[in-house]
């Protein structure tokens, strides 16, 4: 029998509850009035989300938070999980603190296992040979050996689809990653604190693929390689080499055509994003603007009972949607240095170096305007038919 379901990725930028600290950071918590905001921004996304649905969530740190924002909508009655989410009260201030970002998931459809996976599988084994072409050289060892942000791995009972399995992750994003002994305002140090944040994330990466082939190469009870979705904020663009990474290497053609063995063999664990199996009608393409640049970082990846492969579909994409009417961004025509204010002067006048008074190498002072009480994602969502 026919049914559809929608699948969705919702970053709620650093969602928790009232009073609660957030651990290491200097963000101001919640009060009533701006979390009663922030519910109700969570809930009117999720009004927007028609149910029955699976929803992977990013930067829970108080799993009550997101319990009381989804028991505003209409999703009141949806199963919340966030194990790895935790509040803790100093016995000394009083003061209740949040660890985190983590992740968690919302879904309507019966749960029958969920765990937490932070080590990476054994066989990610991350060594660089440091040589020219195919000299191997010096082989140096990578030591990332775990998730920043552990992923939640969750089976789910949905009728047509036996053995579904939901992984929801957020990877390393492209902040710089900075040393004690570092400076955050030196151009140094964030280029060396971005290339941290890339080797990690591309650990990660790498670590999620094998999850992602090992859930594939399980059998379901009817035999079957089990169906797949991969949910989250992966923080690189759709054709980054992180992002590929996750998504395997697709057939190639020869002499127009694929060869039957190589199609066989790289599809099936290959996962495709959603919105390029299915673009969204309004064409709207970014989940995410950073510096007028418009990505789409927060990633519906699908296995091949989803994907038009000749005798695996099980399943089609129908419509695709990325809700992005409450980011406060655009992404820009083209990305340039902003025109300088004009000073207003009738003739030109020699002005002293406005950098020669900044001391570039001091510590940046740090801005908070306060918990957000919306989000700095759009929300991708995919409507999924099962035949």
């Amino acid at each position: 029998m026919q049914h559809q379901f929608t699948v969705a990725s919702f970053n709620l930028e650093n969602l928790n509850s009232i009073g609660t600290f957030y651990e290491g950071r200097d963000q101001t918590p919640y009060d009533a009035a701006s979390f009663d905001k922030k519910a109700a921004f969570v809930a009117d996304m999720l009004n927007n989300i028609t149910a029955p649905c699976i929803i992977g969530v990013q930067e829970v740190f108080d799993p009550q938070a997101l319990k009381d924002c989804v028991a505003r909508s209409s999703m009141s009655t949806a199963q919340i999980l966030a194990p790895d989410a935790k509040v803790v009260t100093n016995p000394t201030t009083g003061n209740r603190t949040a660890t985190g970002p983590n992740v968690g998931l919302v879904t309507t459809f019966p749960v029958k296992s969920i765990k937490t996976i932070t080590e990476f599988p054994n066989e990610v084994d991350i060594r660089v040979p440091l040589g020219a072409d195919e000299d191997m050289g010096i082989v140096v060892p990578i030591d990332i050996r775990r998730f920043e942000r552990p992923v939640l791995k969750a089976e789910l009972d949905v009728p047509g689809l036996p053995g579904l399995t939901v992984l929801v992750t957020h990877l390393k994003s492209k902040r710089p990653k900075f040393l004690k002994s570092e400076s955050e305002s030196s151009p140094l140090a964030q280029n060396l604190g971005g290339l941290r944040s890339l080797l990690i994330r591309s650990c990660e990466a790498a670590a999620l693929r094998s999850i992602i082939r090992a859930v594939r190469a399980d059998r379901a009870e009817d035999g079957r390689r089990r169906p797949l979705i991969v949910l989250g904020d992966v923080n690189d663009d759709i054709s980054s080499v992180t992002t590929r990474m996750l998504e395997g290497s697709r057939p190639f053609a020869r002499q127009g055509a694929a060869d039957r063995y190589d199609y066989a063999r790289r599809t099936a664990d290959l996962m495709l994003n959603a919105l390029e199996l299915k673009p969204p009608a309004d064409g709207i393409a970014y989940s995410h603007v950073f510096e007028g640049v418009g990505t789409l970082i927060d990633t519906i990846l699908l296995s091949a009972d989803f994907l038009p492969i000749e005798g695996r579909q099980r399943a089609e994409i129908t419509v695709t949607h990325i809700k992005v009417g409450h980011l406060r961004n655009r992404p820009l025509p083209s990305v340039s240095l902003p025109p300088v204010n004009p000073f207003g002067n009738p003739e030109p006048v020699k002005l002293k170096d406005p950098l020669d008074d900044i001391q570039i190498d001091g510590p940046r002072p740090r801005k908070s305007d306060g918990p957000s009480v919306a989000s700095d994602h759009g929300i991708p969502s995919a409507v999924v038919k099962v035949w």
